[in-house]
């Protein structure tokens, strides 16, 4: 079947849910309505999912769009009532039609928190080469020797492989070259040339990549069914014992468990994550227990300059909109090929 677009409603507590949880509570909508996604070559399987700009400011619900496609053909007038019946509470699809179909309505992208985001992964890299967090505790204990530890490294020509270069694997590799780091990627959405441009050698197997890496950064959004258990036992076997894990994604990308028996056993050199399986995380959670881990509560972009941004974007978009100007940071720049927007003035940032 064709590719698809859902137009559906959040409201209630449903509007503080994520958009890379969305991911899964779709997937997993379609998999309890007897729906199967088709995942063919040249088609992202992240389902395509962003803020539509409400129509006026201090709509009560937040409007959303999804892109997808069938592995079979449906009544696409019986699909809304057929996802609204098995998704949670204050989460209600109000039309299915073809994605090719033309719209003036636009697609928001949030680039406020990016670059903090961005800065997540090489930051907790950082300090876990230099052991920061462990001297920090240690002096302050008066245990001065916690110098002679010999777990700090040098990042410079080291290895960092980046499992998922999008919007913000991308920047992490800019980052990462920055630092005079040799970096290599798995992501199969990506050429062996897409990532020349970006400075970063690509592996088409996952297990030989983490062999190579001294650093492995994961950076995609969950799928159900898809990317959880990224890192599972194999690939922490397969990393190098003086190797570090960063995930600044999702909790569930990793699979946590097992990533604690590795931390225990010292099977890989530490972690540093800002995602969990528990959120907010249980003090009794075993991770928090586990030696050469440092962590943060979700917290990459929690900036106050990247909240400031976030707000006064929101606001400056949605009036550019009503006044009838365009708004550059939309998903697709194509939606003013529309004739509701002929003539219209790009508005100042």
């Amino acid at each position: 079947m064709d590719k698809l677009r859902l137009r559906f409603e959040k409201t209630g507590r449903a509007v503080y849910i994520s958009h890379l949880d969305l991911m899964a509570t779709m997937q997993r909508a379609f998999s309890r309505a007897g729906l199967e996604l088709k995942y063919s070559e040249g088609f992202n399987p992240h389902p395509l999912i962003s803020i539509l700009l409400p129509l006026s400011v201090g709509t009560a619900s937040v409007c959303e769009l999804m892109d997808f496609r069938l592995k079979e053909d449906i009544d696409l007038s019986a699909l809304p009532a057929r996802l609204t019946a098995v998704l949670p509470e204050g989460i209600r699809v109000t039309e299915a039609y073809p994605a090719e179909q033309k719209s003036a309505r636009l697609k928001w992208l949030d680039v406020t928190g990016r670059l903090e985001y961005d800065h997540g992964a090489p930051a907790l890299e950082e300090l876990l080469s230099k052991n920061m967090v462990e001297s920090d505790v240690e002096q302050r204990k008066g245990n001065w020797k916690i110098r002679d530890a010999k777990k700090a490294f040098e990042v410079e020509e080291k290895t960092c492989l980046i499992i998922g270069l999008g919007t913000i694997g991308k920047i992490i590799a800019h980052l990462a070259n920055g630092l005079d780091m040799k970096v290599i990627g798995f992501d199969s959405f990506l050429t062996k040339e897409q990532m020349a441009e970006l400075g970063v050698e690509k592996y088409d197997d996952k297990m030989e990549a983490i062999k190579a890496a001294d650093v492995v950064i994961v950076q995609m959004p969950l799928i159900e069914g898809v990317t959880n258990n990224t890192i599972d036992r194999a690939e922490l076997d397969a990393m190098k014992k003086t190797a570090v894990l960063i995930n600044c994604s999702r909790g569930e990308i990793v699979n946590e468990p097992a990533l604690c028996e590795a931390l225990k056993s010292g099977s890989i050199a530490g972690a540093g994550l800002d995602v969990f399986y528990h959120e907010p995380t249980h003090l009794d959670d075993e991770i928090l227990s586990c030696p050469n881990v440092i962590v943060s509560p979700h917290s990459a972009a929690q900036t106050k300059e990247a909240v400031i941004r976030m707000h006064t974007m929101c606001v400056d978009g949605c009036a550019a909109v009503l006044e009838g100007k365009k708004w550059p940071f939309v998903a697709d720049k194509k939606v003013y090929d529309h004739p509701r927007w002929a003539g219209a003035e790009w508005a100042e940032v």
